[in-house]
């Protein structure tokens, strides 16, 4: 669910994560297992901060009271170390990337959502609102002539309606 989420915010990062979980990853463990002392050396410390990460992960979502203050999110880590925006920024400026690129309009709506802006508030509102009355309002329904006699507007009325 977390890495569908992130796939659809960011649509650069399924070729990324492929890329380094199938490629650069087993490609890196091989080469400083060719030595010991240097997997010691280098795999001793990359394997405890990753357990630390997962650990804190798992007690920031189940027990973030037994955590101390600064340990219950990430804030306090430089940006690039606990988001892919800056990552984000980066990749959608390079012109082979250029239809990754989200439309700004999406991007201003993706971040009221994440930050709970009001505009995020007032359209998740009106979206409970014409779904419990059965009404979208992103949909045009056009109003028929009252007179059912001319059958000419009728099918101008529905033309206008298929091409919409």
């Amino acid at each position: 669910m977390i890495l569908g989420n992130t796939t659809a915010k960011y649509r650069w990062f399924a070729i990324a994560y492929l890329l380094v979980m199938f490629l650069l990853l087993p490609v890196f463990i091989m080469a400083i297992s060719l030595n010991e002392i240097v997997f010691i050396v280098i795999g001793s410390p990359l394997l405890a901060i990753f357990v630390f990460a997962v650990v804190v992960n798992v007690l920031q979502r189940k027990l973030p009271k037994v955590l101390p203050p600064f340990l219950r999110d990430w804030e306090w880590l430089p940006k690039p170390l606990h988001s892919l925006k800056p990552y984000d920024r980066i990749i959608a400026g390079w012109s082979c990337c250029a239809r990754f690129r989200i439309p700004p309009e999406e991007e201003e709506e993706a971040l009221d959502e994440e930050e709970g802006g009001e505009s995020a508030k007032k359209s998740k509102e009106e979206d409970a609102h014409s779904s419990s009355s059965g009404i979208s309002s992103d949909k045009k329904v056009p109003i028929a002539p009252s007179s059912s006699s001319d059958s000419s507007e009728v099918a101008k009325t529905n033309q206008g309606f298929e091409d919409a």
